[in-house]
């Protein structure tokens, strides 16, 4: 046998064998990478394509108004307001984008429960239920006081009604609504508990709140808070003797956050300023920082009835001071923001103050008498309108009433040509609006 001859032979069929076990695994790699090719390129992950996000309605005037239990929107270039709701009680808030409006719902006239209905009326929500809000002993529990906080969230107090009136709660609540798809899942939450709130402002940027708490004269102090929207850091600003009314309605210092958002401005006058204003001492005006010391920076000779308010741009303010302390008449002035460089401006045919800054504006509307005017520093005041019942401002828009021969309308004009007014609705008194610009 030759023996070097099978080994060699073997070796060759070795080989072969090898040579094909290589070029069959080339072959499967080969295949491999042309499979996996294959899937990466049926299955590589592509941007899925998002549809055009349809652009929000571009901003106009938008009014909302409660009249017999019917709730109606309106925005400009529409020919009649729309009927978006029924049952609806006051207080009413449109939201900020003017795409949701804020009512109350309740028996007897009581606002019980809060509900949000989009400006078409297709959406409703219930965002505080009969039970939400603590009764306290043979009380009902109401909803007080609402605003914004932006196009999500708003923020509330609560008062309780008893068979001999009505106290307020003095707390604060949030409430986040819901979308067409998903409601609100979550209760209420409580910012602040009973006697711990009260009314309450936002900051410009929507980063804090101050809220004011009246006290109880002669008893308990009040007191000014500043908070995050959340209520986790809570700082008292400042307290203040509680000031009489003369009756059982609390007294609430007005609240003016600055423009730029670093403090609270706030007028506080001598709790005895109602019953002798000849002899009370002037009004302070205080300072109140997000961060720092609270200071006075000023005072005022301000009426109860005419305690100021601030421009939110020129640094300057209107008060009011009883006309020779006539009973309710008021002399319009105008001063620094820390109340220095007092000069007269309206004579003393105005009623309580009921004065308004023009938004980012350095310019005012104020009533005399029924007709509305127009002013501003060192300027003569201007006549608006010729009559009016009641009125708001909304950007450079004044919404009024009108009654004339047992007719009430709703009307608007832009206060750069106020004599062409603008139709919304005729309408049946009491009624309630809110407006957005």
């Amino acid at each position: 046998m030759n023996v070097g001859k099978l080994a060699r032979g073997d070796t060759a069929l070795s080989e072969g064998r090898t040579g094909a076990m290589k070029s069959g695994l080339r072959d499967i790699f080969l295949l491999s990478v042309v499979f996996l090719a294959a899937c990466n390129f049926r299955f590589t992950p592509t941007a899925t394509p998002q549809p055009t996000p349809t652009p929000p309605p571009p901003l106009r005037l938008t009014i909302a108004h409660l009249e017999r239990g019917n709730l109606y929107l309106w925005r400009e270039g529409d020919v009649t307001p729309q009927l978006i709701t029924t049952n609806a009680l006051s207080p009413i808030a449109l939201a900020p984008d003017g795409q949701h409006v804020a009512f109350t719902r309740g028996q007897d006239g009581l606002q019980q429960t809060l509900w949000v209905v989009s400006a078409d009326g297709a959406f409703q929500q219930e965002l505080v239920e009969i039970g939400d809000i603590p009764a306290q002993r043979s009380a009902s529990p109401i909803i007080n006081t609402v605003d914004w906080l932006n196009e999500r969230a708003v923020y509330f107090n609560t008062a309780q009604v008893y068979s001999w009136g009505r106290v307020n709660d003095n707390n604060l609540y949030r409430a986040d609504i819901g979308t067409e798809r998903q409601a609100a899942s979550e209760a209420p939450h409580l910012i602040l508990p009973p006697n711990a709130g009260g009314e309450f402002a936002f900051s410009p940027d929507r980063q804090h709140i101050a809220v004011v708490y009246p006290g109880q004269y002669d008893t308990e102090s009040g007191r000014v808070l500043i908070l995050d929207l959340l209520g986790v850091e809570v700082r008292t600003a400042l307290e203040f003797p509680a000031v009489s009314t003369a009756s059982e309605v609390p007294f609430y210092p007005p609240l003016h956050w600055t423009p730029d958002s670093s403090m609270v401005r706030v007028p506080i006058p001598d709790r005895d300023l109602l019953y002798d204003e000849a002899v009370a001492p002037p009004v302070q005006v205080w300072h109140l920082p997000v961060e720092g010391e609270s200071q006075i920076m000023g005072f005022l000779p301000a009426s109860f009835g005419g305690l100021p308010r601030w421009s939110d741009r020129a640094g300057i303010l209107l008060y009011g001071q009883r006309s020779n302390f006539a009973q309710g008449m008021y002399n319009l002035y105008i001063a620094d923001a820390d109340g220095a460089n007092a000069q007269p401006y309206a004579d003393g045919s105005l009623e309580v103050l009921s004065a308004r800054w023009i938004p980012g504006q350095d310019q005012f509307v104020f009533a005399r008498g029924t007709a509305l005017m127009l002013g501003g520093r060192g300027v003569q005041p201007q006549p608006l309108i010729d009559s009016i019942d009641q009125w708001t401002l909304a950007g450079d828009h004044v919404i009024y009433t009108l009654t004339t021969s047992d007719i009430t309308q709703l009307r608007y004009a832009r206060l750069n040509n106020s004599r062409q007014s603008t139709l919304i609705a005729t309408v049946t008194e009491p009624i309630v609006f809110d407006a957005v610009p």
